[in-house]
């Protein structure tokens, strides 16, 4: 979590601008981004690898290059 700058920017540099997703208020005002589907256009995933097959959801997928 320390290294995740782009989550929640802790940098104390003052002439810097905050770079992170502001997600810290969304979260504290009870989103969970539960029910949302995101998706990602790639021309390789491994939709079957142990760390991806658990949230892969085959129904807002496509497979734009080769049908497997």
């Amino acid at each position: 979590w320390p290294d995740q700058w782009y989550l929640h920017d802790s940098r104390s540099l003052n002439n810097l601008p905050d770079l992170d997703m502001r997600n810290i208020p969304v979260c504290n005002m009870g989103y969970t981004g539960k029910g949302i589907v995101v998706t990602i256009m790639d021309d390789g995933l491994e939709w079957n690898r142990t760390d991806i097959i658990g949230n892969y959801d085959p129904i807002a997928s496509w497979d734009t290059n080769d049908d497997d």
